[in-house]
């Protein structure tokens, strides 16, 4: 007889001890499938965000690797693939739950003890080949005691020697993140505590700092938008096969031109409009695409969609 359990945040516990679990694991199809390169999961307290990333954990980690007997039942585990890729990947979750300090140097310290952990955790690493000496040397120097300059980095260099080992890219999963930026808030270390973590996040990732009340725009224009991006490459790479490329060449094609035009708008840091005129010459190709798609109504159609997308987050929330 399954068992209603109160206060569980570990996946394997909970399936092993035979309790009742609501199938989230769908979850994992469409994230896997999204190719975010960074997820940002915003929900009320209590809903359940802590035993999603044990179960990501849980799923994707090489740590895991043979465990698939978890997932056996639910959703995901209905289909093959997925049943390939259970514990085949390096992860690095933590959690800041309980950093909970009155003062900056307390909570840098016990964030400190945190990255150490990690290292420990890793410490096969330094038998590998992967390390050089310099490299063996500083993982040595990862403690509770390691520097002002190398914390900040403790993730982006850990994250790089497990992509060497394993030859592939590391799962990042970092939770509670929050709770010592609201101790900081609470005390007045706020502004301390905002360098440091913007530091240890654009390490291996972009930091965009917003009000708490802009949050569903980040998801609108962050989160959500991968898939709008690959729908419109889908549409590309469907027109480029009809006109008689191969799938693999239209979709090289399309996927260049979406990271060629993402870097020059980045680095150029030209608005996208002028972009799009500069590439257009008048009576040229090009020029006859972008006013089909003017009168089609592209703009509003995507102006539609994200306001759904808007709303749907602000109802969830």
């Amino acid at each position: 007889m399954r068992k209603i359990a109160i206060g569980y945040d570990d996946f394997a516990k909970l399936r092993k001890n035979n309790c009742f679990y609501v199938d989230k694991t769908w979850f994992i199809k469409e994230w896997w499938e999204n190719f975010d390169f960074a997820t940002l999961i915003t929900r009320p307290r209590r809903f359940g965000k802590t035993m999603t990333i044990s179960m990501l954990e849980h799923f994707f980690s090489i740590e895991y690797a043979g465990c698939g007997e978890l997932f056996e039942g639910l959703s995901i585990w209905e289909e093959e693939k997925y049943q390939q890729l259970q514990g085949t990947y390096p992860v690095i979750s933590i959690s800041f739950a309980n950093i909970k300090e009155p003062d900056y140097e307390m909570t840098y310290y016990r964030i400190r003890q945190v990255l150490m952990k990690q290292y420990q955790k890793n410490s096969f690493l330094l038998e590998s080949k992967v390390l050089s000496k310099a490299e063996k040397e500083y993982f040595e120097q990862m403690s509770y005691n390691m520097s002002r300059m190398d914390a900040p980095m403790a993730l982006y260099q850990l994250s790089d020697y497990l992509y060497r080992y394993y030859g592939k890219k590391v799962i990042i999963l970092l939770d509670e993140y929050d709770t010592p930026m609201q101790e900081a808030y609470v005390h007045g270390f706020w502004d301390e505590l905002v360098c440091f973590t913007r530091s240890l996040f654009n390490s291996f990732g972009k930091t965009v700092e917003v009000e708490e009340d802009m949050i569903h725009n980040v998801i609108i224009m962050s989160g959500s938008s991968p898939a709008y991006i690959f729908m419109f490459m889908s549409a590309m790479i469907q027109n480029g096969m009809k006109h008689g490329l191969s799938k693999e060449d239209a979709t090289a094609m399309a996927g260049q031109a979406v990271l060629g035009s993402a870097k020059m708008l980045l680095e150029t840091g030209i608005d996208p409009e002028t972009l799009k005129r500069n590439v257009c010459s008048p009576k040229g190709s090009t020029i006859e695409a972008v006013l089909s798609f003017e009168k089609d109504g592209l703009y509003e159609m995507v102006d539609r969609a994200m306001d759904a997308c808007f709303n749907r987050s602000v109802e969830m929330s």
